[in-house]
């Protein structure tokens, strides 16, 4: 080689040295990014939220495996140090466990018709969401391992489906997989799709999510939860703008404007061939409005919210409208209690503009999407999705107040809903 052509060979090298710099930054840059992601993660929490997405019954137990979790999670949570001062609702948290006894007087007193559901198994269900409300909001439980883990199950189970491994249930072309059911994985995607955007570092993770779960979305075919979903994301954008009087009118906008979508056009377009199980929702209703006439004003008990159509091959049918099921199975102190929960509480509606980050208020929007979720879905209310946007909600009431007070926790320590978990000196020079 010639002396000319060592002295070129020679000046290119520095040449390429920027790309695999740049390259090398940018996996170096990816690397740290998910180093921080799973250090802000704490690993009982995300395994046991995680171990929700599996609901089938236990042998010999007579519960979902999905429910026990869930008691495993609220006795977890018990033995946990409180980061959170929950005194301030001490006259809810009193309200919602003096509930669980009215409903349990409520069903010892009560007819039990001969198909219903064992109330005592489903009051142990309430009592269990009850707890898990006031674990997180007190912080005795990490809400982000929480969210993160359960939203992994999910998408995981989406893989799953589409990959053929996951099971098929009878609603075969729609998403269900291990959730068994379209209705709550509609519900769930819709719920965790929002809450998820709460831990969205920047505006290329908020679109992702968005773009992703509105797929998901699409694929279970449930109609309500992706008008819910749209009306959950348009009050993000919007609602924490707004004073009190603005957030009402806009709740009841959207209310309406989703009723009449899936009234009204609820067999356009690609759901045209929804004529017959509409059908069969729609005897489905009318029996259940029969039965709500009925209840009186304490209703019938634990385990009623369901209705016998003897020409469906005497199958029997639960309702798909959480208010009417609150009506029926605790009547109205209880269907009063939970939709207000959910209006102030969740939505917080009353409430005036706040001084904290928009992210904080998605919760609001999953509350809106639990309001219309609940009108056509069935279980809606008081499981144990509703009891974890209910503590979020509790949590971001508390740093709130914490933060007008001057007192406690201030924005810049906590990640997300969570104090943020401190990564060692000795692991950040790893």
């Amino acid at each position: 080689m010639s002396q000319t052509s060592q002295v070129y060979a020679h000046l290119s090298e520095p040449a390429e040295k920027p790309e695999v710099s740049r390259f090398s930054e940018t996996v170096s840059r990816g690397s740290e990014y998910v180093r921080r992601q799973s250090g802000q993660i704490r690993m009982p929490e995300f395994i046991m939220a995680f171990l929700l997405l599996f609901g089938d019954a236990v042998p010999g137990v007579g519960l979902p495996f999905s429910q026990i979790v869930i008691l495993v999670l609220a006795a977890y949570g018990l033995t946990r140090k409180p980061t959170f001062d929950v005194s301030h609702f001490s006259g809810l948290r009193a309200v919602m466990f003096i509930a669980m006894g009215y409903l349990a007087i409520v069903s010892i007193n009560g007819v039990h018709s001969e198909d219903a559901s064992d109330w005592t198994r489903r009051l142990l269900r309430l009592v269990a969401a009850t707890v898990l409300i006031w674990v997180i909001a007190a912080g005795r439980l990490h809400i982000r391992s929480i969210v993160f883990g359960y939203s992994t199950a999910i998408l995981f189970n989406a893989v799953a489906y589409f990959a053929g491994f996951a099971p098929v249930t009878g609603y075969y072309g729609y998403l269900t997989g291990w959730l068994g059911d379209k209705n709550f994985s509609g519900l769930v995607y819709c719920l965790f799709g929002l809450l998820l955007l709460s831990f969205a570092r920047n505006k290329i993770e908020v679109i992702l999510t968005v773009v992703v779960f509105s797929a998901l979305l699409w694929a279970t075919g449930s109609r309500t939860s992706m008008a819910a979903y749209a009306a959950g994301l348009i009050w993000v954008l919007v609602a924490h703008r707004m004073k009190s009087a603005g957030r009402i009118a806009l709740g009841v906008v959207l209310y309406w404007l989703i009723d009449i979508l899936t009234s009204d056009y609820a067999q356009s377009g690609a759901f045209a061939d929804r004529t017959g199980t509409d059908a069969l929702r729609s005897l489905i209703d009318q029996a259940s409005e029969i039965k709500v006439q009925a209840a009186g004003f304490f209703g019938q008990g634990l385990g009623e919210a369901y209705v016998y159509l003897a020409h469906t091959g005497s199958k029997t049918w639960f309702f798909h409208n959480s208010y009417w099921s609150a009506l029926v199975e605790g009547g109205w102190p209880w269907m009063i209690l939970v939709v207000a929960i959910t209006l102030l509480i969740i939505v917080n509606v009353f409430s005036g503009k706040k001084t904290l980050p928009a992210k904080f208020y998605v919760v609001q929007g999953a509350g809106i999407a639990i309001m219309i979720c609940a009108s056509r879905l069935g279980e809606v209310f008081y499981t144990w999705p509703w009891a974890i946007v209910c503590g979020l909600a509790l949590r971001v009431l508390l740093i709130e107040r914490e933060q007008r007070l001057g007192t406690g926790h201030d924005e810049a320590s906590i990640e997300g809903f969570d104090e943020r978990i401190e990564i060692r000196e000795a692991e950040e020079n790893v």
